[in-house]
């Protein structure tokens, strides 16, 4: 990966980062109760996307140890995970059934390995640098089969949130309409910090559980806003 491009993606590499991710999503957390509401909005959106997609061929890209895919995998005809980072593969590997995991950086080659109907980037552009993020946003763009498919990302840093100011959606929307991507959808989860699940995890699972998962509260307030995009027609 070139010296521009290094940074966050480089960060996993190591075998005890890889396996550190891994803790994150335990229950009890607030990453884990955040989960349980992105499975349900992958879910739907599957089943509203069903008549677009007599077949779907999904692509989750820096599938990590394999979170999203391994969720995914069973309710997609074909699916396939890319990370830069062979150790997190590693990590991935022995919980798919029949997905294919590819080590790759993608913002390397504009010759796409295949097109989907659906891809998943979870995690990844809040932390990334913003030539990174434009890099494997073109990338990612590059690789949506047509304008009935779309790209689901997550920005893990609404502004109006208890993180403040990180990646703004002015400036979310104003990447995606450079590369030709519109916005179609957007939902909120994780109104609870992190700190209240460790000192009354019982409370703040229920109340997370209630106002957390994609209604307007959330929508303006989660910490996790998660965005389902396509291609803008011409």
């Amino acid at each position: 990966m070139s010296d521009a491009h290094q940074g966050y993606s480089e960060k996993f590499r190591e075998a005890i980062a890889a396996s550190e991710y891994e803790r994150f999503y335990t229950p009890g957390t607030a990453d884990h109760a955040i989960w349980t509401h992105e499975r349900k909005i992958l879910t739907d959106l599957l089943a509203r996307h069903q008549k677009h997609w007599p077949t779907c061929n999904y692509l989750d890209f820096a599938c990590g140890t394999g979170r999203v895919i391994e969720f995914m995998e069973s309710r997609v005809t074909t699916s396939r995970g890319i990370d830069i980072s062979s150790e997190m593969l590693r990590l991935a590997a022995p919980k798919l059934q029949r997905s294919e995991l590819i080590c790759t950086d993608i913002t390397k080659s504009d010759v796409p390995e295949a097109k989907y109907d659906l891809i998943t980037a979870f995690r990844f552009f809040l932390n990334a640098e913003p030539s990174l993020r434009l890099a494997v946003m073109r990338a990612l763009a590059l690789r949506l089969k047509n304008a009935e498919s779309v790209l689901v990302f997550t920005n893990h840093g609404n502004p109006f949130s208890y993180k403040g100011a990180m990646w703004p959606v002015h400036r979310i929307k104003q990447l995606l309409e450079q590369l030709g991507l519109h916005i179609v959808e957007r939902f909120g989860c994780g109104i609870i910090s992190p700190r209240f699940f460790k000192i009354a995890p019982s409370m703040a699972d229920s109340i997370e559980s209630r106002f957390g998962g994609g209604d307007k509260v959330a929508r303006a307030i989660g910490v996790n806003q998660v965005y389902v995009v396509s291609k803008t027609s011409s």
